[in-house]
């Protein structure tokens, strides 16, 4: 793999990491910060739907006492219950009921009932009590307190709550009453879905004796879900099933009765022992950021290209005095020292190049003064060898032949070849033989020299 081509996969990839890095993070930090206003939004909602119906369910009670303490009723129930004239009492109590149903407008009937459960007043005609609710647990919660926790169907489907308490004059528990009330308070309640967007719901639910989740009123999306549906314990990955069998107030995600994703928060509500749900789907509580993952998608992508282009560049331009250098050592290679070197960048690189061409011309430097040494000693060698070996000589004239064919004095051919000079004497044999007067002379100013 060639230089550029790993500086180029080096900056991309590590571009590429820190963008994708930097997109889970900054995703995941905003869905961590979203679902934590939208769990806020939903426990706000939650708590108000706590207070709305505690106050509902107080409003009721109150009503309830309202009824039970009038003291006229609960005279004329003494007296019936001692068989004072029980015909004229019964109606005194019927009267004063009706009285009281006409002056709430949510009440539908008004019943009493002896401490032994039977019928002795009420403002609805024929057999009411078979169409009611009342049982055991019911009868017993009414000695002692009051309740408005007791929801049914009647007859017709409606969804009606039953408020209990008991009746009592100077210490002495006589029996019961219950009222039959409408749920609109309730529903209204439930129906309010501000701050929860197009998905939100309300739930409010009761743990059977099985353990499941069973829905009190109508939801968003099941107007008929009151009494009527119900979430099994058994779904493990349900919020209402979860949040029904903790108790408490918890925050979920999960899968809810519609199958659908969603974000959850539940709060109790002890006093009558009902969960309350406030959901909304995650589609929709995380739609914003969705929208904003595909805007990080989009640039995301246009940076991985400005990225990749990026990287290109600048691996080019850091490879390209690598390249150019590479080049001349392969020009050198195959044309010796002779390549010129131009200057790529003021940068480290272009140091290198900088370094690498005076290298070149000392290198040159050298080569040259190689050269000649090694011309001189080739020339001297060659003198030597012309030198060296045997001299035609004329045996009169003394000259030497040359390698031309033609004779010349031996001094010139020794000056040629060796580069020796000659100064011309005469010796003692020659003086005496050519010059007899100038050899006596030597000697005798040699014997003066002596004497």
């Amino acid at each position: 793999m060639k230089i550029r081509t790993k500086i180029f996969t080096i900056l991309f990839s590590s571009s590429l990491s820190l963008l994708l890095l930097a997109g889970v993070v900054f995703y995941t930090s905003e869905k961590n910060t979203l679902k934590e206003q939208i769990y806020k939004q939903l426990q706000s909602v939650a708590s108000l739907q706590h207070a709305r119906l505690e106050s509902i369910i107080e409003q009721n009670v109150e009503r309830l006492r309202l009824v039970a303490s009038r003291t006229q009723l609960r005279i004329s129930l003494e007296k019936y219950l001692k068989n004072w004239d029980g015909g004229q009492h019964q109606d005194k109590m019927v009267r004063i009921l009706n009285d009281a149903k006409a002056s709430i407008e949510s009440f539908h009937d008004i019943h009493i009932l002896s401490a032994a459960g039977v019928p002795i007043a009420s403002t609805a005609q024929g057999d009411f009590i078979g169409t009611l609710p009342i049982d055991a647990g019911l009868l017993e919660r009414s000695r002692s307190h009051y309740s408005a926790d007791t929801l049914y169907l009647d007859e017709g489907k409606n969804l009606r709550i039953l408020l209990s308490g008991p009746l009592s004059l100077s210490g002495e528990f006589l029996g019961s009453i219950i009222i039959e009330s409408e749920v609109e308070s309730f529903i209204s309640s439930v129906s309010n879905y501000t701050g929860l967007g197009r998905t939100g719901e309300i739930i409010v639910a009761r743990r059977t004796e099985e353990g499941d989740a069973a829905f009190l009123f109508p939801t968003r999306f099941d107007p008929d879900a009151g009494l009527q549906r119900q979430v099994e314990k058994e779904k493990s990955n349900c919020p209402l099933a979860i949040g029904i069998a903790r108790q408490s107030n918890t925050v979920s995600t999960g899968i809810d009765y519609r199958g659908q994703a969603v974000l959850t928060v539940c709060e109790y509500l002890e006093t009558v022992d009902w969960t309350i749900f406030v959901k909304i789907d995650e589609d929709e509580a995380f739609y914003a950021i969705w929208q904003a993952q595909k805007l990080i998608a989009t640039l995301t992508i246009g940076l991985i290209f400005l990225a990749g282009v990026s990287a290109y560049f600048l691996a080019r331009n850091i490879t390209r005095p690598i390249v150019y250098l590479t080049d001349i050592t392969r020009q050198i290679s195959r044309n010796g020292l002779q390549t010129s070197i131009e200057k790529t960048s003021s940068d480290e690189i272009g140091e290198l190049a900088h370094s690498f061409r005076e290298m070149i011309a000392k290198r040159q430097e050298v080569q040259a003064e190689h050269e000649k040494l090694v011309a001189q000693l080739q020339s001297a060698l060659a003198e030597v060898k012309v030198l060296r070996g045997i001299l035609p000589i004329c045996c009169y004239c003394k000259n030497i032949r040359n390698d031309q064919g033609y004779f010349e004095q031996i001094e010139s051919y020794l000056h040629k070849y060796s580069g020796v000079d000659f100064s011309h004497t005469v010796c003692l044999s020659c003086m005496e033989k050519y010059h007899p007067e100038e050899y006596e002379a030597f000697l005798k100013e040699k014997d003066n020299s002596a004497g």
